[in-house]
């Protein structure tokens, strides 16, 4: 009986939840007996001794990230091209790009498309309020986003991040095997998804990228790549009807 109330108050829990997939892994977590590291003082070691200070730990974390990209572009630097004998092709673009006021409505469907997380950035402002509210925000808004794609300019509070430090392999107590998540303010995400409508089209539209880059693309997905590379290639498997594409030549 207990088993199978235990049964129903997890499937209950799953069936209302917005984030089903973050709702079934806390299920995983709590099953098993593994803590959220929301749920646990994170211990970390320095020259041999245990920093379990918030503070101290928060400057240990915050020191390793700022200086990490330093050392693995250092480290990419040494070891030169990564990308073999081969280069793409990609049309040249002679067009300079011309970024439109946004609208209102432009404004009103990106905040629709937002994921409705329950995390917030250190404005504290969750997403879901601003899609709620968004009937009484999209004028302020638009003119604020206007007048930054005019000037060139980023406002500095949208910049600043709220990062978290998650366990990803190893000793827990080894900074160097957490990876940072950054949380933005909502309203930076508006910004950036805007000024990237923008960018896609006009890179879309003077087909800037070449047609062998998959990733990040709209109707694209990244699996695209072996399966179209795989018929591209010497002895693929390509149908004989099918231009042959050649998106890589040698230097």
């Amino acid at each position: 009986m207990i088993r199978e109330a235990k049964r129903r108050d997890n499937d209950n829990y799953i069936l209302h939840a917005q984030n089903k997939s973050k709702a079934i892994w806390r299920v995983i977590h709590k099953e098993t007996g593994k803590t959220s590291p929301q749920d646990q003082d994170i211990i970390i070691l320095q020259n041999s001794e245990e920093v379990s200070n918030p503070g101290k730990v928060a400057e240990l974390f915050n020191s390793y990230f700022c200086e990490i990209s330093k050392v693995l572009l250092k480290e990419e630097g040494k070891k030169g091209p990564t990308h073999g004998n081969y280069q793409l092709k990609i049309k040249k673009n002679t067009n300079s790009i011309f970024l439109l006021p946004v609208t209102e409505s432009e404004v009103e469907k990106v905040a629709g498309s937002l994921k409705n997380k329950l995390t917030a950035g250190t404005d504290g402002i969750l997403e879901y309020v601003v899609k709620q509210c968004i009937q009484q925000l999209k004028i302020p808004l638009t003119d604020i986003y206007n007048a930054s794609l005019e000037s060139g300019i980023f406002p500095d509070k949208l910049k600043i991040a709220k990062v978290i430090p998650v366990h990803k392999k190893g000793d827990s107590r080894d900074v160097s095997n957490y990876r940072p998540i950054s949380l933005l303010p909502v309203f930076s995400k508006l910004l950036e998804k805007l000024m990237y409508n923008g960018q896609a089209e006009f890179v879309e539209r003077n087909e800037v990228l070449t047609e062998a880059q998959h990733g990040f693309r709209t109707k694209k997905i990244s699996e695209d790549g072996f399966t179209d590379f795989h018929k591209k290639r010497p002895g693929g498997n390509r149908d004989k009807n099918e231009p042959n594409w050649n998106f890589f030549r040698p230097y």
